[in-house]
């Protein structure tokens, strides 16, 4: 499909929208990743109508109720249409709400337990790839200077509060090639609570982009979701750190912000 048979806003069209840009082996054809949040995983009519260009990026999550065999019709309707999907994994103890309460053979057990499920759906579901949903709260407790109170492994300075997270994904990559894993997050939920949430963040792109240049691992991209209320704040400040691909997340209404986005070319837009 070439560039002239997309249809986009007359202001966008001098942007790399309808741009390729390669995510692992593939090649993904256009930079808007279509929201697929709100849609039923049994109606497959609306995955096959957002999946309908080639080379389209969906990141799906995975429902309640959603069983593997759900799952797997979602896939091969995507990739049927010559489209690629990135199935978003949750990481959640049950029982569990409060992070500092969890012993440490809880956490180990919950991040094997997230590698198995893992497991389990690329071998049966057969995605593109995976994502690591980390918005989720014991993640969000984790990574908090201020409602972290831990004192092992898991808590105290940067390096420690981010040790949750980058153990799932270190675990995770034992069982998905790291050119198809990605990593959700929102550097913003807790700005308002956390003054140096941000460093957090910061810091953990920084590990990822060392694992790139160092050892040559590197993710598929990062996803983040942008400040919801608070348009004076960015997520630009990824690119200062991380060089590779970057899926931002937002209600973008305004044709400058998208414009301004797509300046940095290797970002995807995710419409809400």
């Amino acid at each position: 499909m070439t560039k002239s048979e997309y249809i986009v806003p007359e202001q966008l069209r001098d942007t790399n929208l309808t741009e390729s840009l390669c995510i692992g082996p593939y090649e993904i054809l256009h930079r808007i990743v279509p929201s697929t949040k709100r849609v039923n995983y049994n109606h497959l009519c609306q995955f096959d109508l957002k999946s309908n260009r080639p080379g389209t990026l969906i990141i799906n999550p995975i429902p309640p109720s959603c069983t593997l065999e759900n799952l797997k019709n979602i896939v091969e309707q995507v990739q049927v249409n010559g489209s690629f999907i990135w199935i978003s994994v949750e990481f959640s103890i049950s029982g569990v709400a409060d992070f500092n309460g969890m012993t440490r053979d809880q956490i180990y057990t919950s991040i094997r337990k997230v590698q198995e499920q893992v497991s389990v759906i690329m071998e049966h579901v057969k995605p593109n790839g995976i994502e690591i949903d980390a918005t989720c709260d014991v993640i969000s407790q984790s990574l908090h200077s201020m409602k972290n109170s831990r004192t092992d492994e898991f808590g105290g300075s940067i390096q420690n509060r981010s040790c949750l997270l980058m153990t799932i994904i270190k675990e995770l990559l034992k069982v998905v090639p790291s050119q198809v894993l990605s990593v959700k997050v929102n550097p913003f939920q807790d700005l308002e609570t956390d003054p140096i949430c941000l460093a957090e963040y910061a810091y953990i792109f920084g590990e990822l982009e060392s694992w790139r240049r160092t050892n040559g691992i590197t993710i598929s991209f990062i996803h983040l979701e942008e400040p919801l209320h608070n348009f004076d704040v960015s997520n630009n400040f990824v690119h200062a750190v991380w060089k590779g691909v970057v899926v931002r997340e937002g209600n973008f209404r305004d044709i400058h912000t998208i414009k301004d986005l797509m300046k940095n070319d290797k970002t995807l837009i995710a419409l809400e």
